[in-house]
């Protein structure tokens, strides 16, 4: 039996975006960047128009621990590329500036 691998589309995705995350964060920034576009991109009614939310399950899964997520998000918001509301037990939002 043949398994089929999905391969996921990214809307809009833009070079200078990518490259001012790099910069800032890393690789860890570009995941970022790429998630929230992905999110974004695959949002048909309009549930993310507050911010995406990022879990930690799939960072780690992509071998990104908890702590690198929020380091670089920490980074990025310095650097004014997103804006991240933190909530008290769940996952942080967040959108682009």
């Amino acid at each position: 039996m043949i398994t089929q691998k999905t391969n996921h589309f990214i809307k809009n995705v833009y070079v200078n975006e990518i490259s001012s995350f790099w910069k800032t964060a890393g690789g860890v920034g570009v995941m970022i960047y790429n998630y929230i576009k992905y999110r974004i991109g695959v949002d048909k009614y309009g549930k993310y128009r507050n911010g995406v939310p990022l879990s930690n399950k799939y960072f780690n899964e992509n071998g990104i621990s908890r702590g690198s997520k929020y380091l670089a998000l920490k980074k990025l918001k310095n650097n004014n590329l997103i804006s991240v509301v933190e909530r008290k037990g769940a996952a942080p939002l967040v959108k682009f500036t």
